[in-house]
């Protein structure tokens, strides 16, 4: 029965093996420190709506029902300023095309929608302890569900 756990290493192996030319950050990781010049990076973040799990299936009463948990992957990809809007909104689609209509046995994922950003001053990411203010960013969003047993 996978947990959010197992969804997050679904999650972060799949996009180790689809983009290794950018480095990937994770939430409450200690990665190696940015570079002192500005260099695309992509922030990942794994996010649930509070109470968000759902009855899904019955499956012969109590302890043995369907339930579903809707997830999303939010990647936050930064580029250096002046390198043009489609740069981050570029790396924002190569994240997003891993996971859009993806489905293994931990996760069913489904749209990925491409938002395109603005200066990495305006926004900070949760758990982000970086200077962002060299940077633009561009976002996807990923929605998925991992089901449990119970």
């Amino acid at each position: 029965m996978p947990t959010i756990s197992d969804a997050i290493d679904v999650v972060q192996a799949r996009l180790k093996a689809a983009i290794t030319d950018v480095p990937l950050r994770w939430q409450n990781e200690n990665g190696p420190p940015l570079p002192d010049a500005a260099a695309a990076f992509i922030f990942v973040t794994i996010e649930r709506e509070p109470k968000s799990t759902y009855l899904a299936g019955f499956g012969g009463g109590r302890g043995a029902n369907l339930w579903r948990n809707p997830a999303y992957i939010v990647g936050y990809c930064f580029v250096p300023k002046n390198v043009g809007l489609q740069a981050a909104t570029d790396l924002a689609e190569r994240g997003g095309a891993v996971f859009r209509s993806y489905r293994d046995d931990t996760i069913s994922c489904f749209e990925s929608s491409i938002e395109p950003g603005g200066d990495g001053a305006s926004m900070k990411p949760p758990g982000m302890a970086s200077e962002v203010g060299n940077y633009f960013w561009s976002i996807w969003e990923t929605t998925f569900f991992y089901d449990q047993i119970g």
